[in-house]
């Protein structure tokens, strides 16, 4: 029981740091391509859209570590 505790502590926490790493590559570095479904050449406000995705991605994050401890 212990064992499978530990491993989903781990996959929450990895799940976490990729949603960080990725939230942190939209809203600082405007990676917009790193957003499904979002056509760069259509865009009318591309660092509008940038700041609550990342925003949002990296509070996803926060709070699946949260999760995880």
């Amino acid at each position: 029981m212990e064992n499978t505790s530990v491993a989903l502590s781990v996959i929450f926490v990895s799940i976490g740091a990729f949603f960080i790493l990725i939230g942190y590559l939209v809203r600082v570095k405007k990676e917009m391509g790193l957003i499904a479904g979002f056509n760069v050449e259509n865009a009318k406000d591309r660092h509008g859209l940038s700041r609550p995705i990342g925003a949002f991605m990296i509070t996803a994050g926060i709070l699946s570590i949260m999760i995880a401890l």
